[in-house]
């Protein structure tokens, strides 16, 4: 009797069809509302995700500025590579001599002489380094420093947004400690 059922369960009839049109169209149709309806929250995912990524990216750069200032022992300037005050793609770092953030030369080049333009992982020729997926970032009006402590003098925030969403930005609030916090802010960048 089992074997039975389970012949007739294994077994296909030569003239079946498969699906019909009218099963087809409403399996289609039920997948394409899913989507439909799906969309912006992934869309709002994916604004969201790009935003907070280049925003650790640029809190990697900014804690690696801190600790090259400890491990070298001098002062560190974070540089962006637009005027203060507007969004750029690059930041740089300049090893300072505690006031003076206007190194025009790679350190390489002068003997590591302060102050110079630090270049090595990660930044391109001239001292630039570039954030992933065309994520734009402001530096602040003064130029945030780093002690050979690890101490930020004076303190400043940066700003990281994603150009294809201009609305929503992160805000990298520089302590004087050198602690840096990430605040997701959704306008007022």
């Amino acid at each position: 009797m089992v074997r039975e059922r389970i012949r007739r369960l294994g077994a296909r009839r030569i003239d079946s069809d498969g699906f019909s049109l009218a099963e087809l169209i409403v399996v289609i149709a039920v997948i394409g509302a899913l989507a439909v309806l799906g969309m912006p929250t992934f869309l709002t995912y994916w604004r969201t995700s790009t935003l907070r990524a280049g925003a650790q990216e640029a809190v990697t750069v900014l804690n690696s500025g801190r600790q090259l200032a400890i491990r070298e022992n001098q002062w560190l300037c974070i540089l962006g590579d637009v005027t203060a005050g507007t969004y750029g793609a690059k930041l740089r770092y300049i090893v300072a001599t505690g006031a003076s953030c206007s190194g025009t030369q790679k350190c390489a080049d002068n003997g590591n002489t302060a102050p110079c333009i630090w270049t090595g992982p990660g930044t391109d020729g001239s001292g630039y380094m570039t954030l992933a997926n065309r994520m734009q970032v402001k530096a602040p009006e003064t130029t945030v420093k780093f002690s050979y402590l690890g101490a930020a003098n004076p303190a400043g925030s940066f700003f990281v947004r994603d150009p294809d969403n201009t609305g929503a930005c992160a805000r990298l609030a520089v302590a004087a400690s050198g602690r840096i916090t990430t605040t997701y802010l959704g306008s007022g960048c």
